[in-house]
């Protein structure tokens, strides 16, 4: 007997992104709420202009290799 497992797909996204993409990543993130889909924000939470991508991708990347992202 074969057995069919239907897998929901996650609401969840984890975004990061520095200065250079901290405006459309504020867009995608306004648009993916009114959607239903819950959103984990690594940062920035701020537009500054200093900011490393690393800073915030990192944290992000780490909790992808975990395993933490798709719970």
């Amino acid at each position: 007997m074969v057995k069919t497992i239907l897998l929901t797909p996650s609401k969840r996204i984890d975004v990061a992104a520095d200065h250079g993409g901290f405006e459309l990543k504020m867009q995608l993130t306004a648009t993916l709420i009114d959607a239903g889909f819950i959103i984990v924000d690594f940062g920035a939470n701020k537009l500054d202009k200093v900011d490393d991508y690393p800073d915030f991708v990192a944290p992000l990347a780490r909790a992808v290799a975990r395993g933490d992202i798709n719970k």
